[in-house]
């Protein structure tokens, strides 16, 4: 639905379009932008859907505004409807969030990186397909394909089982096990099973408790048990407001979220065709537009593979090492306060020792 004013923009522009008027130039902006402010009121809603009726029920509800929003777009050949149906699309963008989520909590944890990224490119192959087919197929041929996506997409979904992290947490616990055994593959009463059903409950004793450990290692903060608590319930708010990292976590999020989407990517893909039209009129704007589409999968690819193999902990180094570098290169390492004209004054030595120092103390090496 996000890549699908590429293909069509042009048409709904014209004398000869399909719908009822040609759209002008303040139409075209709301074409391009509605799913987006639909997103922006819909995401919070099945965020708190995700808590309440689970990531499985959760998936199914934000695949029902697709579904619903192609079939108005096949009905009806009104400017306003097909806005309202682009609005109404955009509230299944909530599933870019909740999918993350439930995979991340179905998956062992050598695996969960991989398959958390897989979401990202199963993202980008859908806008991949969307201006292969925009771009080969007729208007209504191409709506009725995507209203059996819509709808294949509803009916599958449903033969999955809920996250286990989501069935602990309301107190379902062999409905848990059931769910850990069928994406592991096990018998619910396995040593596998028990293990993780454990690990589930200290994280949830961990988050009900509000408890925060001292400064150590990873690997003891897993294996610390959580000592009982007296204390009643803590909300997620206010767990968020008590816990550092939690704040920590939410504000790096957010930058990157918020930067992802302020660098103009989403207005690239809304209106690719278009703006290949006018950037490379020697080319295809269909094939300019698959050629963008193969090379976000393509990066999405590269990159979880090379988390994968090198870890996160490498590429942040990396940029520390990338960074400290520069300002070593701008710094005389022989400079002392007896070279400063100024009495008095402190200088800092860019050597790798204060760098291993820098990187020790905030992200300490041992894990």
């Amino acid at each position: 639905m996000y890549a699908w004013p590429s293909s069509i923009v042009n048409n709904f522009k014209s004398n000869e379009t399909v719908l009822s008027h040609a759209m002008g130039p303040y139409e075209v902006a709301l074409f391009g932008s509605l799913s987006s402010v639909g997103a922006l009121v819909g995401t919070p809603l099945f965020g708190y859907l995700s808590d309440s009726i689970g990531r499985k029920y959760s998936c199914i509800a934000a695949g029902i505004p697709f579904l619903v929003a192609w079939s108005m777009i096949a009905t009806f050949r009104q400017v306003e409807v097909v806005l309202v149906a682009l609005f109404i699309a955009g509230f299944g963008a909530a599933t870019g969030f909740i999918s993350p989520v439930f995979v991340s909590e179905i998956c062992q944890d050598s695996l969960r990186g991989v398959m958390t990224i897989s979401t990202v490119i199963f993202y980008n192959s859908g806008i991949l397909l969307s201006y292969l087919l925009g771009g080969h197929l007729s208007y209504y041929c191409f709506v009725y394909v995507q209203i059996i996506i819509s709808a294949l997409y509803i009916i599958l979904a449903n033969f999955l089982k809920d996250s286990p992290v989501h069935l602990m947490n309301k107190g379902r616990e062999s409905e848990a096990a059931t769910s850990i055994a069928f994406y592991r593959s096990v018998a619910p009463d396995s040593k596998e099973v028990l293990e993780e059903l454990d690990n589930i409950k200290k994280t949830l004793n961990l988050e009900s408790c509000g408890q925060t450990f001292p400064d150590s290692s990873e690997e003891a903060k897993l294996n610390q048990t959580p000592q009982p608590s007296n204390d009643e319930y803590v909300s997620p708010l206010r767990y968020l407001l008590k816990s550092q990292s939690s704040r920590r976590a939410l504000a790096v999020c957010l930058m990157m979220i918020t930067a992802a989407n302020l660098m103009g990517m989403v207005v690239v893909l809304v209106y690719a065709e278009p703006i290949f039209e006018d950037a490379v009129p020697s080319m295809p704007a269909t094939l300019c537009t698959i050629m963008l589409a193969v090379v976000m999968i393509v990066a999405t690819v590269a990159s979880a593979s090379l988390v994968n193999r090198a870890g996160r902990k490498f590429f942040r180094n990396l940029r520390l090492r990338i960074r400290w570098s520069k300002n070593a290169r701008l710094t005389n390492r022989q400079e002392s306060c007896e070279d400063d004209p100024r009495p008095g004054r402190s200088v800092t030595v860019v050597t790798e020792e204060n760098v291993r120092k820098i990187e020790n103390l905030y992200w300490p090496t041992k894990e």
